[in-house]
């Protein structure tokens, strides 16, 4: 039975790498869209959609917007067009706006983006854009707020819509506004977000190998909740996943998911889903709560254990399958924690977290052990350290990490 259940995890494994490569192809062929619909062209700024788009001083479309009686000169552009173009959470965002003689934002809309899907959905639910029109280059853009949950997206936005405005309004209509400096990794390596994560990457490291004090792994476990789930909002899940096997890497708005990816994928690789057992932060906030809430452990037996433990790569391979397969984003999002780390505003979302909670008061690690598909994403990539071992010792190997791999 052993040999059966691993010759169709293999089977599901090729699989969902062939679909995760044909969707890789595919998306090479089909670049980012640059320009508006002739819809939103008419509907941002009419009768534009009948001119030409203009390629000098800047890409832009021509038009007139009237104010008060006034028939004003304005522009509409895209930020994929303009330089500097800034990435989001993950990839470009490209926004087209009109912008008028005056130097105001008159329209604003979503072109395309490659960035999370989550993160962009509460960023149109929240009204992000619709606070952009009004806005004037001379008094600089106000009262704009990051989303919550959505941060480093929706700070991207401000600052690509900024430069973009910034850039156009001088060279089409002659305002000179000061230009915010814009920051390179060297600078975002040095904040204090990232210089924390990285001792906290260092902390889940060292406790790995070296205990120092006897609640080490749970003040650890209490760091990476607080960091890396709430304050930093970057727990490694399969959306993120997704979007490195789809060769789109952060930009230098977000160098920390840059680190916390090549950790957890270099770490993995050398020492199996060491991420998973000792930084995790829902992980960990499964594990606290089953060890300190005072609730009767259920105990199920060993082999109903191990059946359990395959459904995982169940939900890996379907969610694959369909994100990949077929290009619906929501098979990126069937975890919980994004949801948790991000204040999610769904009442499903948040039904959905509190019972993988109340089920891992009773069941260690619930949900890493039995649904996890990140998890099992991981433990797939550490599967060569098994059959090397045994190969090397003579031996199967039977190392159990602590995440029940």
């Amino acid at each position: 039975m052993q040999k059966t259940l691993t010759a169709i995890k293999l089977i599901l494994l090729l699989l969902g790498l062939a679909l995760i490569a044909r969707a890789d192809w595919l998306a090479r062929q089909e670049a980012l869209p640059l320009d508006p619909e002739p819809e939103m062209l008419a509907r941002l700024l009419p009768g534009a959609e009948s001119s030409p788009l203009i390629l000098k001083p800047v890409p832009h479309y021509p038009g007139a917007v009237t104010d008060a009686g006034r028939v004003k000169k304005a522009a509409g552009l895209a930020t994929a067009r303009l330089e500097p173009t800034v990435k989001g959470y993950v990839d470009q965002i490209n926004i087209f706006f009109v912008l008028d003689e005056d130097g105001m934002i008159r329209g604003i809309d979503l072109i395309a983006d490659r960035e999370t899907p989550y993160y962009m959905d509460l960023i149109k639910s929240s009204g992000f854009f619709e606070k952009f029109i009004g806005q004037n280059l001379r008094q600089g853009f106000k009262g704009i707020d990051a989303v919550s949950g959505a941060t480093i997206s929706s700070k991207a936005i401000i600052a690509d819509l900024e430069a973009a405005a910034a850039s156009a309004g001088e060279q089409l209509f002659g305002i000179s506004v000061p230009r915010a400096e814009a920051l390179g990794y060297v600078r975002i390596v040095r904040e204090p977000r990232t210089i924390i994560l990285c001792i906290v990457l260092l902390l889940g490291l060292l406790t790995r190998y070296k205990k120092f004090f006897r609640w080490q792994r749970e003040v650890v476990f209490g760091l990476s909740i607080a960091t890396v789930g709430f304050w930093l909002n970057t727990p490694f899940s399969l959306g993120h996943t997704f979007q490195l096997l789809s060769l789109d890497f952060p930009g230098s708005g977000n160098p920390r998911l840059l680190i916390l990816g090549g950790f957890v994928v270099i770490t993995t690789l050398l020492a199996g889903p060491l991420f998973c057992g000792y930084l995790c932060p829902f992980g960990g906030l499964q594990e606290l709560l089953y060890r300190f809430i005072p609730v009767t452990h259920w105990k199920v037996s060993n082999k109903v254990l191990r059946w359990a433990r395959e459904l995982r790569y169940l939900v890996l391979f379907l969610c694959v399958a369909g994100y990949f397969g077929l290009n619906v984003h929501a098979f990126s999002e069937p975890e919980p924690f994004p949801h948790l780390f991000s204040l999610s505003k769904s009442p499903l979302a948040w039904l959905f977290i509190l019972l993988t909670l109340l089920f891992s008061l009773f069941l260690k690690r619930f949900w890493c052990r039995f649904f996890c598909p990140t998890g099992a994403g991981l433990v797939l990539l550490s599967a060569h350290r098994k059959y090397l071992k045994a190969i090397a010792a003579g031996v199967e190997d039977s190392e159990i990490d602590p995440a029940g791999n």
